[in-house]
């Protein structure tokens, strides 16, 4: 049996889950993005958006992981986050990543964003890959 790093993390994850949601108002969201050779690059995904999730004039914070263990070597994927800071104003770039697979750390981590308005992050790619593949994300939205 080959040990499976993102299991072990998921199932840590709904032990954490469990218990923020007995102490405060959180939400998981998680899903799988998958970038495919035939298609136009760059190529930009928007995996979450809070001010469509109710949290819009609500304080709260985002975190999360993104697996990277399908990434192509050489190819950097990019993980772009915007924040809101008047309800009725743009998006303004908070934060960009680049993000290149390595065997000793299949899994990146989200760092703590906090908003009022509203946070959303995307994911993306700038040249064509090689072969298609996925990446996974959990993320987490806490009420503050």
């Amino acid at each position: 049996m080959v040990f499976n790093i993102w299991q072990f993390i998921q199932d840590l994850v709904l032990v954490e889950e469990a218990i923020n949601e007995l102490l405060t108002l959180t939400k998981k969201v998680d899903g799988v993005v998958e970038f495919k050779v035939d298609e136009t690059y760059p190529k930009y995904v928007e995996i979450i958006n809070t001010y469509e999730l109710n949290f819009k004039n609500k304080y709260h914070e985002l975190s999360g992981l993104i697996d990277i263990s399908e990434l192509p070597e050489d190819l950097r994927l990019i993980v772009e986050a915007y924040v809101k800071y008047l309800v009725d104003g743009d998006w303004k770039l908070y934060a960009r990543h680049e993000y290149v697979y390595d065997p000793n750390e299949p899994t990146v981590r989200i760092q703590p964003i906090r908003s009022y308005y509203g946070i959303k992050v995307r994911v993306g790619l700038e040249e064509k890959p090689p072969i298609s593949f996925k990446v996974r994300y959990l993320l987490f939205i806490k009420q503050l």
